[in-house]
């Protein structure tokens, strides 16, 4: 869509070209499953996307730095010209720093990350900036003062962006849901007509006072009614959020985003269609469908028949499976939520493909995401919270349920606004008090089902913010004193095994070796009487 358009230098940077992507997996389609979906890569388009040579195909391992160094060109040739400058960013992000992965040689989750700071030195300063984010945790990116630019975030700082859900045919997810949106949002901004709303939530960051229709502030309210009203059943969900450089709301919104406008939904329109899914029509998510069927997000798992009680399951491979079985079964979210991009090689790993050499690199996966929910329950359990544990919770389920009330008219409605705010708030302080520590390099993307159980734990006890914040204060302590007698016992056991290994290491210098006693010469007592 916006390489089509001719108005502006393009530079496009990514790891892997699309003809590799076009020969593995023939063609991209976008949108819901359910819905119209447009092809927006394939065999027929590579010729034109390639004739205009912007597309930069860089090593994974060089990636990061080079971005930044285009950036950082790019910006200085666009403060000489007074010119604007449009960022796109499409990667995984860090709860933690709002960081975005981008490049690396290993997985995803231990590339090098796009962090606030790089990217503000990178961009200098007296320069028209404009970014659109999809990545999980974007709208860190918004709330943080020192980065003055436009911004357009895909999820809250504590919510993960999704996608659309996987196709049946292609077992792909059809991109995010929050670019269908936007584009679905140019396509009115494209008519003066656009309607002006007024009913955005206590939480939104767009000014609530009536602007001009060309401001940035009425491009905002679009794309979010378009997202709930047009898009998406769940649209209250996404918490997506904006920021203006300067704090310029009713600056004309055209030159602030760097989105181009003239023609947009011809173009969109002159991509190939192709037809709807063969998924469950009550999945479909779009408001305007016959019927949107509240999905618990649980499916039945079970063991492939070469696994089931097999003799030949030794050691890591058939603890990694009953684990797996396990984290299945937890109510873990959504395959197509930024964090949960692995439930696809786990479910593999289950059914029998890449076993066992798998079970080396999900292990520690599933021990993390494991152990922290249960952590989570320990926390719900040392504050006497009454709420199901967290692996039988369905979070998705009690969220998508309030996010779907949001929608209706007059107190149920209203009621459930001002809860999906308050869960928002105990969530932020939540993840701010670093009681679940994040993923460690080789554990996978952060797993934030235990942030959002405890947070909807809280909201369920009708604690007011100072008592959920009083709380959360004692669990800090709690888990520092846990982490203290945790690293004691470690080094207990390293005691024991440096004495051990100097025990074994001077019998062999006196050539002499040990033996464990058998139980006949154990203790006197417990032996056997004579026959």
């Amino acid at each position: 869509m916006l390489k089509s358009f001719q108005g502006a230098n393009q530079i496009w940077m990514t790891c892997v070209g699309p003809e590799s992507l076009v020969a593995e997996y023939t063609e991209y389609a976008h949108g819901n499953r359910l819905e119209t979906r447009r092809i927006v890569l394939d065999q027929e388009m590579l010729p034109t996307i390639l004739s205009r040579g912007d597309i930069r195909v860089i090593p994974p391992k060089c990636l990061h730095e080079r971005f930044l160094a285009t950036v950082r060109s790019e910006c200085s040739i666009a403060r000489e010209r007074k010119q604007s400058v449009f960022l796109l960013i499409f990667g995984h992000g860090s709860e933690d720093t709002y960081g975005i992965s981008i490049g690396g040689e290993r997985e995803s989750y231990d590339a090098p990350l796009l962090t606030i700071t790089l990217l503000k030195q990178a961009i200098g300063s007296k320069v028209d900036v404009g970014m659109l984010l999809t990545s999980c945790f974007s709208g860190g990116w918004v709330i943080q003062p020192r980065l003055n630019i436009t911004a357009m975030a895909a999820a809250g700082p504590d919510i993960t962006s999704e996608s659309w859900s996987k196709s049946e045919s292609s077992g792909r997810a059809s991109g995010s849901i929050y670019a269908s949106a936007v584009v679905q949002a140019l396509f009115k901004m494209e008519h003066p007509l656009a309607t002006q709303f007024q009913d955005m939530p206590p939480s939104s960051s767009i000014p609530q006072e009536e602007m001009s229709s060309s401001s940035f502030a009425e491009f905002a309210r679009v794309i979010y009614r378009t997202l709930v009203d047009d898009v998406d059943s769940l649209g209250y969900c996404h918490d997506i959020r904006f920021s203006v450089q300067d704090d310029a709301w009713e600056a004309e919104w055209r030159p602030r985003s760097g989105i181009p406008l003239n023609g947009f939904r011809e173009r969109w329109e002159m991509l190939r269609s192709i037809p709807v899914d063969t998924a469950d029509p009550r999945t479909n998510r779009t408001p305007h469908a016959e019927e949107f069927h509240l999905a618990t997000g649980q499916t039945d798992i079970q063991l492939s028949e070469g696994l089931r009680g097999s003799i030949a399951i030794r050691g890591i491979g058939r603890v990694t499976q009953m684990m797996a079985y396990r984290y299945l079964n937890s109510f873990p979210g959504n395959d197509h939520q930024g964090g949960n991009a692995q439930h696809g090689k786990i479910r593999d790993f289950l059914a029998g493909k890449g076993y066992p050499h798998e079970a080396e690199s999900l292990y520690p996966v599933l021990v993390y995401r494991i152990c922290s929910m249960e952590l989570a329950t320990d926390y719900k359990d040392y504050l006497s919270l009454t709420f199901p544990s967290c692996d039988f919770c369905d979070f998705d389920a009690w969220y998508h349920d309030i996010c779907l009330t949001c929608r209706q008219e007059g107190p149920p409605g209203r009621a459930a606004r001002q809860k999906l705010k308050y869960f928002q708030d105990v969530r932020r302080c939540i993840g701010v008090s670093r009681i679940f520590d994040p993923a460690l390099p080789g554990q996978g993307w952060t797993y934030t089902k235990p942030h959002d159980y405890f947070a909807a734990a809280m909201c369920n006890s009708n604690l007011t913010l100072t008592e959920v914040e009083q709380a959360v204060a004692k669990l800090q302590a709690f888990k520092a004193v846990r982490m203290a007698r945790l690293i004691d016992k470690v080094e207990r056991k390293k005691s024991l095994g440096l004495f051990v290994s100097n025990v074994f290491r001077k019998c062999s210098t006196l050539g002499k070796r040990l033996r464990s006693r058998s139980p006949e010469k154990g203790n006197p007592k417990e032996r056997s009487p004579p026959q």
